[in-house]
């Protein structure tokens, strides 16, 4: 997570304005706050010494977090996919895949598809005779990507019915990633966010929060939909 991303969910838990924040900071203006936010520019030492008494957090908070191995992967994921699929639609999923060469990418593997699934809580299906996806998919561990059909608009806000979700397989997230999740015995597509005594699930406009941290299943790379 950035810097100015931090600020502004930490501004946003203690129900606090721009120009409140700038006030309690002693800032001469509230744009700061907003360019904080944006990354255009970071906080000073000294906002930073302010930020961390105003919010409780030591100083060192303020920093850029350094991008787990599974959010690098797929950074290098989306640059595969804009490299061997169609033009990316609206909310990041794919409408077309487009001819690719194979040789290219002498590491990746083909996504196999699970069966499809339906409601906000599903169980996770077995393997489909569909085989796989026409997609490569280049991973630099053992752990095998996977692949569901989205059966219903109830699984997940930002999925449509026929799309495919495309899974790496992880046991961590960062702040703000959407992630496949274990709850009980059944799974669920949440989008998660930390919290100092817990954790919050979205799905669009709900929420859960629990103190408990669900197990993570995998990383949400994207919503695929083929032609």
């Amino acid at each position: 997570m950035k810097v100015g991303e931090k600020i502004e969910k930490l501004r946003k838990e203690k129900g606090l304005t721009k120009v409140e924040l700038t006030k309690k900071l002693g800032l001469l203006n509230s744009s700061v706050i907003s360019q904080w936010a944006r990354g255009r520019i970071n906080p000073s030492m000294d906002s930073k010494r302010r930020l961390a008494k105003e919010f409780g957090v030591p100083v060192a908070y303020f920093q850029d977090d350094h991008p787990c191995p599974s959010e690098i992967l797929a950074q290098k994921h989306s640059v595969l996919y804009n490299s061997i699929s169609g033009a990316e639609g609206a909310g990041g999923v794919r409408d077309a895949a487009a001819p690719y060469e194979p040789g290219r990418y002498p590491r990746a593997k083909h996504i196999p598809i699970r069966d499809v699934v339906r409601g906000s809580f599903f169980d996770l299906p077995f393997y489909s005779s569909d085989g796989y996806l026409p997609l490569l998919f280049e991973n630099l561990d053992d752990k095998q990507p996977f692949a569901f059909k989205i059966g219903d608009d109830k699984v997940f806000s930002g999925a449509s019915k026929g799309e495919y979700a495309i899974i790496n397989p992880t046991e961590k997230v960062s702040d703000g990633k959407t992630a496949l999740l274990k709850i009980d015995s059944k799974y669920c597509i949440r989008k998660v966010s930390f919290l100092k005594d817990g954790v919050i699930l979205r799905d669009g406009a709900k929420h859960t929060k629990s103190k408990e941290m669900p197990e993570i299943y995998g990383l949400v790379v994207a919503f695929l939909r083929l032609p």
